[in-house]
């Protein structure tokens, strides 16, 4: 997995999602005790549960060196992999939620997949929260949008320098698929060599819900929706809201009907089958 240049970047961006990622903090089950977040960097997110929840105990996994060196700093339980924590402390798998924010698209982009589910497999934490990006509705465009769409890129600087680099690995948006995955991160400006190479959406639904099955666990609520805060800031940079760019206003109207019928995100629940009731 490709490391990060921008460390500060990174966790802030991260730090401004958290009340989407929380989602799950309302409805926690009565028989959670332990909540372990993969991939909890600097902690940040942990202590966001906590302000709500001080009464639960939190563990984090990050194999990042510097954000584990960060967390024995700070007193924080955290181990480099489910496995190591499994190996290194008592965790009552029955009484544990094992939450999921934006990790799955890593792991299945980095080829780590397999290995992670065996992962899920061998702890088998009663509950599971995943919150992730999910490419929604694809084929419900066509030729007018992605039309629309490159035209009002050729407009923008610093968008078309993107969108050269993202061609050159995954092509011209000629799909739904491939609109929504440019959508989702042509504004990472820095760690962009990075962000441009991953994979945001490397699977469908129907796949991550037959390895859901496969491995033991039940769905038990599931949502998919357009994250608001990328609506907006879509609107904005293709310029939908208001005065059009002359040529384009005719782009600028087919890009806000494309906005708004895009489905970006997925928040699921799962509880392992032998614990299903």
């Amino acid at each position: 997995m490709k490391s990060l240049s921008d460390n500060k970047t990174y966790l802030e961006k991260m730090r401004n999602a958290f009340a989407d990622k929380a989602w799950f903090m309302k409805s926690i089950p009565t028989d959670v005790k332990t909540v372990i977040d993969f991939g909890s960097a600097d902690n940040s997110f942990i202590q966001y549960m906590k302000e709500s929840r001080p009464d639960l105990r939190y563990i984090g996994i990050d194999n990042n060196p510097y954000f584990l060196k960060l967390s024995k700093e700070q007193g924080q339980e955290c181990y480099e992999s489910l496995t190591r924590m499994k190996e290194g402390t008592d965790c009552d798998r029955n009484t544990t939620l094992l939450v999921l924010n934006s990790v799955l698209h890593e792991v299945y982009s980095y080829g780590y997949a397999d290995n992670f589910w065996d992962e899920i497999l061998a702890l088998s934490p009663r509950h599971v929260v995943v919150r992730d990006m999910y490419a929604g509705n694809c084929d419900s465009f066509g030729s007018v949008e992605f039309r629309a769409m490159e035209s009002i890129i050729e407009k923008s600087f610093s968008m078309n320098e993107h969108y050269k680099d993202f061609i050159e690995k995954w092509g011209r948006v000629r799909d739904g698929y491939t609109a929504i995955h440019f959508l989702l991160k042509y504004f990472y400006d820095e760690n962009w060599i990075r962000e441009v190479a991953e994979n945001y959406i490397p699977f469908t639904y129907r796949d991550l819900y037959r390895k859901i099955r496969e491995v033991g666990y039940n769905v038990t609520h599931s949502e998919f929706y357009l994250l608001p805060y990328l609506r907006e800031k879509w609107l904005k940079d293709f310029n939908c809201g208001g005065a059009s760019f002359g040529e384009n206003e005719k782009a600028n109207a087919v890009m806000r009907g494309f906005i708004g019928r895009i489905l970006t995100h997925m928040k699921i629940s799962l509880v392992k089958e032998d614990f299903f009731e």
